[in-house]
């Protein structure tokens, strides 16, 4: 008996979290809602299943592409649930991603991967997922790979758009990256379909590099124009992003133009022209014979590849990449000193994040740079502690506390909740 009396109390505990949503609300059986909180090994089982329509539904929409893009809003329609005012997409979505695990999809932004918070017209990108590895996002890889498609997109985005050749070239690039498998080559790819259709917001990428030491902010700003540069020159849309790149970075405006001025000379390559015409007059000596940077292209060529220009703006990407993952090492290398402070109020959580949520009982929302002070007086790396305590909220509650960009925002359905258990501590 001892072995079936296990059996059954491990049934119980699967099904507690069914059991307390058709208790709270009854009408909800046989729905998406309550059918994605079975195990999985049954989801699919149910007479009529629901998943079983949504699941042709998501077939018929990715048709011949891996990837389509749609709105957070439009997909808890599909899956029937209850849009909640008080919840943001994020905790919304979290509802339902199970069903797409268990579907083999996936979908961007998802916070269980690190990615940012929800557009504000709820854009996602859906993909196949044709690859079954784990997804780590905490790897130096990962978030290397994730700046390195958030500033490409920023730069893309500052005259006027990601154009399809860009995006393609991001996946390219993405490929060529090493140290990460296939799965999370493929996410990342959504990842950049995602910021195509929506950029990220400037100041929440600028904000990761203006914590630079004089020389990683001298690198960055000149990598920076050298990728743009590296069609030959710089719009006026263009250089305003640089201009507050530099204000960013704390680095004299004066500077910027003189360095562009110079990257122009330096870069700029001689305008390939038809072969009808000499170049400049001048004719193409026999000897020495021309290295491949320079060998001039024969004219049967339709197509007119530009070596030197390719090796330059490979040795670039190299630079950049290499420089990220300076940062990124050296931030996961010194981590923040525990501080010793009382007893945390919510169990579970350590006293120096207890103190951040806190915070929250006394007002919803917080700017960034005041956030980012809280927490760095309880010496805690500000995106760290929001990553802490949303983890802690979703063994909790089931869904993050904390949310935003720019301004950080409490779930406040779940503020009465929180100060229950300070109270009762």
């Amino acid at each position: 008996m001892k072995p079936l009396r296990e059996l059954y109390n491990r049934c119980i505990d699967d099904l507690e979290a069914y059991s307390r949503l058709l208790g709270r609300k009854p009408h909800t059986k046989g729905k998406p809602e309550s059918v994605l909180l079975l195990p999985k090994e049954i989801q699919n089982s149910v007479a009529n299943s629901p998943l079983k329509v949504i699941s042709e539904y998501l077939a018929t929409s990715f048709a011949a592409n891996d990837t389509f893009v749609t709105s957070a809003e439009k997909m808890l329609e599909t899956f029937s649930v209850e849009q909640d005012e008080k919840k943001t997409l994020a905790a919304q979505m979290a509802q339902i991603a199970p069903a797409f695990d268990a579907m083999n999809v996936g979908f961007e932004p998802d916070k269980r991967f690190g990615s940012s918070s929800f557009p504000k017209d709820g854009t996602i990108v859906l993909f196949k997922r044709t690859e079954q590895q784990e997804v780590n996002p905490e790897k130096p890889e990962y978030q290397i790979a994730k700046t390195l498609i958030e500033v490409t997109s920023l730069a893309a985005a500052a005259d006027g758009g990601v154009n399809p050749a860009e995006l393609a070239a991001v996946k390219a690039d993405i490929q060529a990256l090493h140290g990460l498998n296939p799965a999370e080559k493929q996410r990342l790819s959504a990842y950049a379909n995602l910021l195509a259709e929506d950029a990220p917001r400037q100041q929440g990428v600028l904000n990761r590099l203006s914590k630079l030491s004089a020389a990683e902010k001298s690198k960055v700003a000149n990598s920076a124009i050298a990728s743009v540069l590296a069609d030959g020159h710089a719009d006026p849309a263009e250089m305003k992003f640089l201009e507050k790149l530099y204000k960013a970075l704390g680095l004299p405006a004066e500077e910027l133009y003189s360095t562009v001025h110079r990257g122009a000379v330096v870069i700029d390559e001689p305008v390939t022209v038809s072969v009808e015409e000499p170049a400049r007059g001048r004719a193409i000596p026999k000897k020495p014979a021309p290295s491949a940077a320079t060998a001039p292209e024969p004219a049967s060529s339709g197509i007119k590849i530009d070596l030197a220009r390719l090796e330059r703006i490979k040795s670039e990407t190299s630079a950049v990449s290499n420089l990220l993952a300076d940062i990124f090492v050296e931030e996961t290398a010194a981590p923040a000193a525990p501080i010793m402070v009382e007893a945390s109020p919510f169990e579970g959580l350590d006293a120096a994040h207890a103190k951040l949520v806190a915070l929250f009982l006394a007002q919803p929302e917080y700017d960034r740079s005041t956030f980012e002070e809280q927490a760095r007086g309880l010496q805690l790396m500000p995106d760290g502690a929001v990553e802490t305590i949303n983890e802690w909220a979703f063994d909790t509650f089931d869904e993050p506390l904390l949310d935003g960009d720019e301004t950080i925002v409490v779930a406040e359905h779940l503020v009465a909740k929180l100060k229950e258990m300070e109270v009762r501590a």
